[in-house]
């Protein structure tokens, strides 16, 4: 069998429905792509077999370009993803990658990015995240032709030509909102670089590299992360130093991931001033998260008997209640036996014995979760993108192991577009671990 790289899976919060993108040729019978162009596909447990997302209007056709990091509504029904395809929506003539949503069962497509009138953004964009009912689609654009143009509370938005900015839209109507400005609507001096939402869409989270957006930048222009409550146009600063809620960290933050009520933000940071002095000391990325109500913060990351992580960690996934973390790293000091230097998928409960208390001393646990039903670890990169239920009891994610399942045949073979470094091809895996 050829190579087959299936990435960037994504999950409905009942774990039922996943979408992930893959470039692989035959995943169904009667839409080949031997390009190898990476495509959409969308399988729930209860089906036969995958459906493809990325259909050319042409029946038999898939885009005519990539389509990249798809993400699933919560309620399992849109799924939305970027693609500089021509051919999945009629008059795309702009030669840039847009925003496209498609509905499940009937199936639809729909280009999120409409200007008023059909007109077409003339820039990239990308990263889009959908709310738990898809009605508000959140993504990146460099675009400077985007109008009409508000910030949060209907206000009028100021210019942010020349850099990457974070939009949102109802899908639906004409105009589009800033998320990404800072107190005041102030025009942000950097590009935004993520954004995520919680469930209902009124929550932001977003990654920027600008250095004035109301806070104490200590850190230059590097990515700090920022919650936008878009009802009330508070701005706060997610990645602040121990102690100093408008002071930033000393090094980048990357990556967050947001619980379903907007409660809890988990994310990746190589700052060393998050925590207390002194409790931060392996100089690597690690794992933290957030608590909004209280800003509480942990890090989740930590080693046996609560020592650093002896290697770094990222691509934070938390679950839609807050208890559970899943990231990637390659520390061998997580959990006992874990062996080989490659990136593995990790599980932290932040509640190990029930009570309904987070992090309390002693009743968290961290659990490999990248190893097969009889406990045998993955022998290749695993983890990356990837996503848990609302309640943390299914996990999806990629690997190129293939001690995962039984009959994992679709290593890397001459000409079958397989990267060098990808030596049995890369899956996507379901488990769950309770």
């Amino acid at each position: 069998a050829g190579c087959k790289n299936n990435s960037h899976p994504t999950m409905s919060y009942d774990g039922r429905v996943i979408t992930w993108s893959s470039d692989a040729d035959g995943v169904l019978p009667g839409a080949p792509n031997p390009a190898h162009s990476p495509q959409i596909y969308a399988r729930s447990i209860s089906w036969a077999q995958p459906i493809l997302l990325s259909p050319g209007l042409t029946p038999g056709t898939i885009a005519d370009s990539a389509c990249d990091f798809p993400n699933i509504s919560g309620d399992g029904k849109s799924v939305v993803f970027a693609s500089a395809a021509t051919n999945l929506v009629p008059g795309d003539t702009n030669a840039r990658a847009d925003i496209f949503q498609a509905t499940l069962l009937p199936f639809s497509m729909r280009r999120v990015n409409e200007l008023p009138g059909g007109g077409q953004f003339n820039e990239d964009c990308s990263a889009p995240v959908p709310s738990q009912d898809g009605r508000w689609v959140a993504f990146l654009t460099s675009a400077t032709n985007v109008a009409p143009l508000f910030a949060p509370q209907r206000q009028p938005a100021p210019s942010t030509a020349g850099t990457t900015q974070a939009l949102i839209k109802f899908v639906g109507r004409p105009s589009f909102e800033v998320v990404s400005l800072g107190i005041g609507n102030v025009a942000p001096d950097g590009d935004a670089l993520e954004v995520r939402l919680d469930a209902s869409g009124r929550l932001v989270v977003f990654s920027s590299a600008a250095t004035n957006l109301g806070f104490n930048d200590t850190n230059g222009a590097v990515a700090d992360l920022f919650v936008r409550n878009r009802r009330t146009n508070v701005l706060a600063l997610v990645t602040s130093a121990h102690l100093q809620p408008s002071v930033t960290c000393n090094g980048a933050s990357r990556r967050p991931s947001f619980s379903a009520d907007g409660r809890f933000v988990a994310f990746e940071s190589i700052a060393d001033d998050l925590l207390p002095p002194g409790e931060d000391t392996n100089g690597k990325y690690d794992i933290f998260v957030r608590d909004l109500r209280t800003w509480g913060i942990v890090r989740v990351s930590i080693g046996l008997n609560g020592v650093d992580a002896d290697n770094g960690s990222g691509y934070a996934a938390i679950s839609g209640d807050g208890r559970f973390v899943m990231y990637t790293s390659n520390a061998l000091n997580l959990t006992p036996g874990t062996t080989g230097g490659f990136l593995k998928c990790f599980l932290y409960d932040r509640d190990a014995d029930g009570d309904h208390i987070y992090d309390e001393s002693g009743a968290v646990c961290t659990r490999m979760i990248s190893a097969s039903s009889a406990g045998v670890q993955t022998n290749a990169r695993s983890g990356g993108n990837g996503a848990l239920s609302l309640d943390g009891r299914f996990a999806v994610f990629m690997s190129e192991g293939d001690t995962l399942v039984p009959n994992d045949f679709n290593g890397g073979v001459p000409g079958s577009g397989c990267g060098p470094i990808c030596l049995f091809g890369r899956d996507v895996f379901r488990t769950t671990h309770f």
